[in-house]
């Protein structure tokens, strides 16, 4: 029972007189200390415990132990999240595996309820914070990852309406990114073909042309054969970095023992050559060369000049009159064309001396490479025998001919000779015939019908020697060829003992025989194989004689053949017998086209 104090005061006021009621009413109001069940106040101790006589707080102890509501809500009265745990809503489990899936196995050791909190720790002093939404604690999918301790969405500042903005999932399932935002987004689905490379095309993700199969990459191939595999394509890099490789692989780069090598088609290994190479490598090249590829690397390292093997078969004149002025020297040979920029022309005695240089702008050079002329002042030399030297840049080549240097010279004019002829049976034609330095031959149906046959029908001879017993002479001419379609076996132009000339017979010795076989000329009696020549050319020949030793020099143009080649070789003649100039020729069949062939002497002198 309780009576207010003011009810009580009442009954105590000056003059009044309580009653037994009013009494006993006023002391049951209030509490005595015998009674049990009765809350206390009473001070803290010295320790600041409640003392032993006092069982409830009293103000200022209720507002040291209470906590503000200020303190734990927002201002939506929401529970913050931090003050979640201090509520004692949930509890806060720190573990000590570093992934909730060993967590999850080691659930046992630990005490936790649905909705408490798990710390697992990182290497670095974090946590990742999961929630236990309740289940089999050793499910690790019942352990949800959150960041937060979220009770419930409501009790969380901010997470509604952060929710609120989340988007809604795709309808259906694969893999997907957003394409555009608005009142729903707007998914596109991402699916390549199996293997491909993703590419972005501005709008779409799809498949590249990069394909991957087995640890392999090919580009534009699905099979690749390498770990990149370019089909017909290149490859642009700022540089390559080669490991060393050994393998031999067709049309392979590699790097081994310090050689950069390429496998060619055929899996031949080559080194690959470069400038830092050219005191090792480079200069072993011509022991690996044929002579021919010697030959054709030397011409071109002299600007595409010959630098083949030089070679010169006559000197004329052979012999040169001493004179105080210039004499002109021509070498007839192969690989004569030098470079201009590049070659020397000396003259040398005998033992192989320098005596005399010749300067480059008194040398004129020949392009097809068989003839070299040039003039020089040799009165400065005395008399004997002289060689000349030649260097075409890369190599150097003496003559093994010499020419004489003498007080005279016996020239012989060509055009004061004079001959006897002899026609076929003595018919008159003017198709036959020689004076001066020429004797002219074409068939004639009138002195004999149109045959390929081994008779002769013109003989041609000089009426006096031209050349005495025991001389030694230099004797050039030309045979113009305008002969065609025909088989005869031959024509012959040189030197004879014999006077007679009136017997169509062939008593020509040492000289040339020039044969036709249908469209093509032969030097008949050439001791090596000339093989086929052109027909419609003139040939030049040049006999020279020393002692009994013919030397037998024509020029002349192979079938087909652009440039003339010169063919050389030697016979032996008679030394001591007076020698005539003669020609024979045999007949032939007809032909619509001019046919004929000539003699024109073009120098001649003795020594």
């Amino acid at each position: 029972m309780s009576i207010p104090l003011d009810t009580i005061y009442s009954y105590f006021k000056t003059g009044k007189f309580p009653t037994q009621t009013q009494f006993q009413d006023s002391w049951s109001s209030f509490w005595h200390k015998g009674e049990t069940n009765i809350a206390t106040v009473d001070d803290y101790d010295e320790l600041g415990n409640i003392s032993e006589f006092g069982n409830v707080y009293n103000k200022t102890q209720s507002n040291d132990q209470f906590m503000s509501l200020s303190d734990f809500v927002n201002n939506d009265q929401k529970i913050l999240a931090e003050k979640i745990e201090a509520l004692g809503l949930t509890t806060l489990i720190e573990a000590v595996e570093t992934t909730i899936s060993q967590f999850a196995d080691h659930s046992g050791s630990y005490e936790f309820e649905n909705n408490d909190f798990i710390a697992i720790p990182d290497n670095n002093g974090n946590f990742s914070l999961y929630m236990f939404k309740g289940g089999a604690k050793t499910d690790k999918t019942n352990y949800l990852p959150t960041g937060i301790s979220n009770v419930t969405i409501g009790m969380v500042e901010g997470l509604q309406a952060a929710l609120n903005t989340k988007m809604n999932k795709p309808s259906g399932n694969g893999n997907f990114f957003i394409r555009g935002l608005g009142s729903d987004p707007v998914y596109a689905s991402i699916s390549p073909a199996t293997n491909y490379l993703l590419s972005w095309n501005g709008s779409d993700f799809k498949e590249s042309n990069v394909y991957y199969n087995t640890g392999k990459l090919g580009v534009g191939t699905t099979s690749p054969t390498e770990m990149l595999h370019l089909n017909n394509g290149r490859v642009r890099s700022k540089s390559v970095v080669l490991d060393e490789n050994n393998e031999t692989l067709i049309n392979q780069i590699t790097s081994f023992n310090q050689k950069l090598l390429f496998t060619d088609s055929t899996s031949t290994k080559k080194t690959v050559l470069t400038v830092e190479d050219l005191p090792t490598e480079f200069m072993t090249l011509p022991s690996k060369l044929t002579e021919a590829q010697k030959t054709t690397w030397k011409t071109e390292m002299n600007g595409g000049f010959s630098t083949a093997s030089m070679s010169v078969f006559v000197i004329n004149p052979v012999v040169i009159k001493k004179q105080n002025g210039a004499n002109y020297i021509s070498l007839r040979g192969a690989n004569l064309n030098f470079n201009p920029a590049n070659f020397q022309v000396d003259i040398v005695d005998m033992g192989g001396n320098v005596v005399l240089n010749v300067p480059n702008s008194q040398i004129q050079l020949i392009s097809t490479g068989l003839d070299l002329i040039f003039w020089v002042n040799l009165f400065s030399l005395p008399f004997g025998s002289y060689k000349v030297k030649l260097r075409n840049g890369l190599a150097e080549y003496t003559t093994t001919v010499n020419f004489q240097l003498v007080d005279n010279v016996n020239s012989i004019d060509p055009s004061t000779l004079l001959w006897n002829t002899k026609v076929y049976q003595d018919i008159e034609t003017t198709k036959m015939y020689a004076s001066g330095n020429t004797v002219h031959y074409a068939i004639d149906g009138n002195v004999k019908a149109y045959a390929d046959e081994a008779v002769f029908l013109f003989k041609a001879k000089t009426q006096q020697p031209i050349f005495s017993a025991g001389e030694d002479f230099y004797f050039e001419f030309d045979v113009p060829a305008l002969w065609v379609n025909g088989n005869t076996s031959s024509n012959f132009f040189g030197l004879s003992v014999i006077s007679d000339y009136k017997t169509l017979n062939n008593d020509i010795i040492g000289g040339v025989a020039l044969g036709v076989r249908g469209d093509y000329l032969n030097w008949v009696n050439f001791t090596s194989n000339t093989s086929s020549l052109e027909w419609n050319q003139i040939v030049n020949v040049i006999l020279v004689k020393r002692g009994n030793t013919l030397t037998r020099i024509i020029t002349a143009k192979r079938a087909g053949a652009l440039n003339p080649t010169t063919f050389i070789d030697s016979a032996t003649i008679v030394d001591g017998q007076d020698l005539y100039i003669s020609a024979i020729f045999q007949n032939s069949t007809y032909y619509t086209q001019q046919k004929f062939m000539e003699m024109n002497i073009k120098d001649m002198y003795t020594f």
